[in-house]
């Protein structure tokens, strides 16, 4: 079995919740919307208020990274599994993305 499979990986962790450190990272996620997700090769997060952002890979390598940008290209990474993380002046949020092909 390939463990750095795509599919392996997504299989594992389908239905599977990032935990958070706290009720406010709870609030923010559901003030902030990622689209589309699963995605080819565009991702726009909507979002207010100032922040930052970052794309990390399985093994916790940073990919990308900017501050407040509504249109995230993808097209540098390769298909696969990965999590975004959110940061502004009340903490972070991680998400998992899905990069797939066109």
């Amino acid at each position: 079995m390939d463990f750095y499979s795509p599919q392996v990986i997504w299989n594992f962790l389908s239905g599977k919740a990032c935990a958070t450190n706290g009720l406010s990272d709870q609030t923010e996620l559901s003030s902030m919307s990622i689209l589309p997700n699963p995605t080819t090769n565009q991702l726009f997060i909507h979002k207010s208020g100032t922040w930052h952002f970052e794309i990390i890979d399985q093994f916790g390598k940073v990919l990308l990274s900017g501050d407040e940008q509504t249109e995230i290209s993808l097209e540098a990474l390769t298909t696969g599994i990965y999590w975004i993380k959110v940061f502004d002046e009340e903490g972070s949020v991680v998400q998992r993305i899905v990069k797939i092909n066109e």
